[in-house]
């Protein structure tokens, strides 16, 4: 998986600007491949009312995704990783057992999902924090709060052991999902002025 490059001018952290934020990045996401953040963080702060999505019963965030289909979308997922990561038709891989086959086909779902994380949260980080010099607008001190934790700190420098096969299922829990439904909720939640719609 590629380093992502989002595109357009740095974001200022100021809300007005944050529209043409979000469609550079929603572009740049995409073209990624991994839609899969935008999908379920926008899930996660709809469901949360535009609001605090830590605040959520887990149950009834996995029923939620549960009726949004997750479970089918993880397998469209799992398949699309598996054709590109591993050679099925290869000698190697069909002198394994089944179980082997299952794990090596879980480790690199896993390795995806974690290569993910760090460069989605890299790319989220590096477009929409000011350099350390710079003041940024008025929403900049809470996109740094966002970012500056000692968890995304890890994910970036691609310690990454908290996120497996279990942080895929319930994918509410990865940490650039729980990261962009925030960045939502702080430009486009509740009684947020210039937000846009989901």
């Amino acid at each position: 998986m590629a380093a992502i490059t989002i595109h357009g001018e740095k974001f200022t952290g100021n809300p007005r600007d944050w529209k043409d934020a979000k469609t550079e990045i929603v572009t740049a996401i995409a073209n990624a491949g991994c839609t899969f953040v935008m999908d379920a963080g926008t899930t996660l702060c709809q469901l949360a009312g535009s609001g605090d999505a830590s605040e959520l019963d887990n149950d009834e965030i996995a029923k939620h995704f549960e009726d949004k289909e997750w479970t089918t979308q993880l397998l469209s997922i799992r398949s699309q990783i598996t054709k590109t990561t591993l050679d099925t038709k290869c000698e190697e891989y069909q002198a394994l057992s089944y179980q082997k086959k299952t794990q090596l086909r879980n480790g690199k779902i896993v390795e995806w999902f974690r290569q993910a994380n760090t460069r989605v949260i890299k790319a989220l980080r590096d477009h929409l924090l000011p350099e350390k010099a710079e003041k940024g607008g008025p929403k900049t001190a809470q996109l740094r709060q966002l970012f500056m934790t000692a968890q995304m700190t890890a994910i970036v420098d691609g310690e990454h052991t908290e996120i497996n096969l279990q942080t895929a299922e319930s994918i509410w829990t990865m940490p650039v999902v729980k990261l962009w439904a925030d960045i939502l909720a702080l430009f486009e939640g509740k009684g947020r002025s210039g937000s846009s719609s989901f």
